[in-house]
């Protein structure tokens, strides 16, 4: 199932279904998990931006989604984080799996968010979560996508 806050996401893929439903709301992502095995969040405001912009969307719905999860017995939350979690590392240091955050945006901010939230959720209730730290899948179009030490 694909959701959006939109009424209508245009055609839809054989097998693919939709349902509008708005991540700030716990009640909507109880909705449109219930019945699922694991759940892929990708959805977000995309972009940096002020934190009341992307408090709704990004904060409280990452949590809606853990959480929706956890009280339906979802399996599995695949996330896909970003690189602008560890953004602020020097470009000349060498970043590996262990690096710790240090977020440049408030963007970045809620990908490290995200990270740490799956642990908890695995921790105390046993669900579990990848976290993918995406480094760019669009066409560049500005710094910010480039480089997030560069923004």
């Amino acid at each position: 199932m694909s959701t959006d806050i939109v009424d209508d996401i245009g055609t839809l893929y054989d097998g693919e279904t939709y349902a509008k439903g708005d991540l700030a709301s716990l009640e909507d992502m109880m909705r449109v998990l219930e019945g699922a095995d694991m759940v892929v969040h990708m959805g977000a405001y995309a972009d940096d931006g002020p934190f009341e912009k992307l408090l709704g969307p990004n904060f409280v719905g990452t949590y809606n989604i853990w959480e929706a999860a956890h009280q339906h017995g979802l399996k599995r939350v695949v996330y896909g984080s970003f690189i602008h979690a560890i953004g602020m590392h020097p470009q000349n240091e060498f970043i590996d799996i262990g690096v710790r955050h240090r977020p440049g945006t408030f963007y970045g901010l809620i990908k490290c968010f995200a990270e740490d939230l799956g642990p908890i959720y695995w921790d105390k209730r046993g669900l579990e979560s990848v976290h993918m730290r995406i480094l760019s899948c669009a066409q560049v179009t500005n710094a910010h996508a480039l480089s997030p030490t560069m923004t």
